[in-house]
């Protein structure tokens, strides 16, 4: 076990000096600022939503972000969702009881504004 976390994380060090290796510093500095961007816009379309907030926390969120559904089930939003091809947030409603029926849901660099805007047109039908 020891030597496979060791292993595990050996690779996770080489992807990372890869992936860095490949954009540059200017290019990390972008990939930041464009993951900002789109957690805020995601964060801010699906928190206008009838029923869904998504509450914002101390400091910049880069890649993560919390939403809280007013009257719908975590586990049955996520079904539904993964039945259009989407999955949801990783629910917190068990974890973190405090934060209601709330989920996890992360953007990263391969989520473009249209992947936003599908889910959140998606995620708008499915609590209508």
């Amino acid at each position: 076990d020891g030597i496979r976390s060791l292993c595990d994380w050996s690779s996770d060090v080489c992807s990372s000096d890869l992936y860095l290796g490949l954009h540059g510093p200017e290019g990390m500095r972008e990939l930041g600022e464009g993951l900002l961007q789109r957690t805020r816009y995601a964060a801010d379309r699906i928190g206008a939503l009838p029923g869904v907030t998504a509450p914002r926390f101390s400091g910049a969120s880069l890649k993560e972000f919390v939403v809280t559904y007013d009257a719908h089930d975590v586990a049955a939003v996520d079904a539904a969702l993964r039945e259009r091809g989407i999955f949801g947030g990783k629910d917190l409603s068990v974890d973190f009881p405090s934060l209601g029926r709330s989920t996890l849901w992360a953007v990263t660099e391969v989520h473009g504004k249209d992947d936003i805007d599908r889910l959140v047109d998606t995620l708008g039908e499915v609590l209508a």
